[in-house]
């Protein structure tokens, strides 16, 4: 609370509010009681390493509502080594700090949160082998199918746009019977569509109508059945390969891979979906995939793969890092798919981010870790899976490989006592001891990597 030069009335009504009755003692302040811990003196932030107390000033958009408040108070408080609670007034633009509150005085105008420290592991674990141990249970079966998810996206974020469904098909159709089916969606179509298997990753082929009731099916991730891309005279001819494919999917499992335990407890089965967001066109900003990582519900980093599925032409797909809120970041995986972009593209981050992580954060609540995909396009975005074993947890580790610890504690640990800003600061913490000894490296088209620094003698 600031005090500092203050009018005689106003020093009046500060001293009054330490007249004020005990609201609650300090080690049971809830997060957002009102009222504050004390006085403090007007931007006077004080000896973090020998004060009891300080005031750090907070800027106008910091102070747009309690919400973004609480998050730069906290992240300032992260930042000062004695902090353990913070007392925050939008009207007065102060965050104070206290190394304890032992009475929190009545004020409406304040509110106070206290500050936890992380809990750090005593058997830290890499993520990848946490991975490989957990992330093969048939229990995360429902969520890991691609049809049956659908209802648990119902039920956590009920506003989220999801792809059409136009078919699904499983063994108890004949073949004959699954050609008549996708036949009718595929004739009437006039935007694109995606056949994918619900019981495995990969396995998409992308079936676009063109001129004089043709369409085109082009293999995007296989097992295809041999289709790479071919024009077919009608949809029935369309209907015919893709129920065949099918046919071939239905009697694929995940034998010997990490996550055949959850894959093969899915019922195997074909699903016919419409594209969200329009075709691809110079007239739309291309489509892009944003993964978001959560450890235990709260999402700490974003993958945003670009280019991908785009028509020829186009640049190939690439990974990026960033943080939730479009910061890129200086960390690649070992081993992964793709290369990785300097910078998430060059346009600025989308209007709906902030809701887009809102709405990964709702349904990851309940998961130790989940990869929630996205399908991010020009008018808004689209549910795309939950992803529990990233590449099947195979043989990668991220690099700084001090991050494998560092999201292996997450993900086992319980990080919802943390603020979301230690989570970041130790994040960049990492990054930055990383690059003593190594330089992120970025030329031209090429991916970007980390480097060993030259010894200089």
């Amino acid at each position: 609370m600031q005090t500092a030069e203050l009018p005689a009335t106003a020093q009046s009504q500060a001293a009054d509010v330490f007249k004020s009755p005990v609201v609650t003692s300090g080690a049971d302040i809830m997060s957002g009681a009102r009222g504050h811990c004390g006085a403090t003196l007007t931007l006077k932030e004080g000896d973090c390493l020998a004060d009891s107390s300080g005031s750090f000033g907070l800027s106008m958009p910091e102070v747009v509502d309690w919400k973004t408040a609480q998050t730069a108070c906290l992240g300032k408080c992260a930042g000062c080594s004695r902090c353990r609670y913070v007392s925050v007034s939008l009207a007065d633009q102060d965050c104070s700090w206290y190394a304890a509150c032992t009475k929190l005085h009545e004020r409406s105008s304040h509110r106070s949160y206290p500050f936890v420290q992380c809990a750090r592991s005593r058997f830290p674990t890499r993520w990848h082998d946490w991975c490989k141990a957990h992330a093969n249970g048939a229990k995360l079966a429902r969520y890991a199918d691609k049809h049956a998810v659908r209802e648990h996206v119902r039920a956590r974020a009920p506003g989220l746009e999801v792809a059409a469904e136009l078919a699904y098909l499983t063994k108890a159709h004949a073949l004959r019977e699954m050609e008549e089916t996708l036949e009718a969606p595929l004739a009437a179509a006039h935007t694109a569509l995606f056949f994918k298997r619900t019981h495995l990753p990969e396995g998409v082929i992308k079936a676009t109508p063109v001129a004089n009731g043709r369409v085109l099916l082009k293999c995007l991730l296989g097992p295809c059945a041999n289709l790479t891309e071919i024009k077919f005279p009608s949809a029935a001819s369309a209907a015919e390969s893709l129920a065949r494919t099918c046919a071939l999917w239905l009697g694929q499992r995940g034998h010997g891979s990490y996550g055949s335990g959850m894959y093969n407890a899915i019922p195997a089965g074909c699903v016919l979906e419409a594209m969200v967001g329009g075709d691809v066109s110079p007239s739309l900003v291309a489509p892009r995939d944003i993964k978001v990582w959560c450890f235990q519900g709260r999402a700490v980093i974003a993958m945003v793969l670009s280019g991908r599925f785009l028509t020829r032409g186009h640049v190939a797909a690439r990974n990026t890092f960033s943080l939730p809120h479009w910061r890129p970041l200086q960390l690649t995986l070992e081993g992964d798919k793709m290369p990785t972009n300097p910078a998430v593209d060059s346009e600025p981050a989308p209007a709906y981010l902030t809701e887009l992580v809102r709405t990964a954060e709702q349904l990851a609540q309940g998961f130790a870790h989940v990869r929630v995909d996205f399908l991010a396009h020009k008018r808004g975005y689209a549910f795309g899976e939950l992803t529990f074993s990233h590449h099947g947890c195979f043989g990668e580790s991220f690099v700084p490989p001090a991050l494998e610890t560092f999201f292996g504690e997450l993900t086992a640990g319980k990080p919802t006592t943390c603020h979301a800003t230690q989570v970041e600061q130790e994040l960049l913490r990492i990054i930055r001891h990383y690059e003593v000894d190594h330089q992120w490296v970025c030329s031209g088209d090429q991916p970007c990597y980390w480097e060993m620094r030259s010894l200089l003698f």
